[in-house]
């Protein structure tokens, strides 16, 4: 089931990368022969207007294949006939729809969830422990240590160092 679930999520980031590509390939002009996701033989697939839409067989991967851009076209709408920058507007599209995906989900997982920004405020801490190292040189830089869970505010406070004295022999072995 986590492998079906992790080809779902991997198929729905190759979607919108390659969406990407195919708005912009349009919108300059660029006729777009075959999107599709996956690879190897086609599983289903359907022609509407001049592109034709597929799944493959093989569900990694996907393609959004314009004209003229692997090599020479003579077509007007071909991918090498247009200006640089509309050349450049495509390719860039796949990856900066990826992340325009990223900031809406992070934004969704902020907006359900939130996040805990706690402060630390310690009294006393024990000597010799790293949290009385970091007390110390907060107090130094007049600073506030934060940290993203109260849980380490009350595993903090049960640490207690451990002085250890160990004996050895007067003839100067272990």
């Amino acid at each position: 089931m986590k492998i079906i679930i992790a080809l779902l999520i991997f198929s729905i980031i190759i979607i919108f990368h390659e969406l990407g590509h195919f708005s912009l390939a349009k919108a300059n002009g660029i006729r777009v022969n075959e999107f599709c996701l996956g690879l190897g033989p086609t599983i289903l697939g359907m022609t509407k207007g001049e592109t034709k839409y597929s799944l493959k067989l093989l569900p990694f991967g996907g393609a959004c294949m314009m004209e003229g851009e692997d090599g020479e076209s003579t077509d007007d709408r071909a991918f090498g006939k247009k200006s640089v920058w509309a050349r450049i507007s495509v390719v860039a599209a796949g990856p900066v729809f990826n992340f325009i995906m990223a900031f809406v989900f992070s934004f969704i997982l902020l907006s359900c969830n939130g996040y805990d920004l706690s402060l630390i405020h310690i009294s006393e801490p024990t000597r010799r422990t790293p949290i009385s190292y970091a007390v110390f040189c907060l107090k130094k830089k007049k600073n506030k240590l934060k940290i993203y869970s109260t849980h380490y505010l009350t595993t903090l406070k049960h640490i207690h160092p451990i002085e250890h004295k160990r004996k050895r022999p007067h003839n100067g072995s272990l």
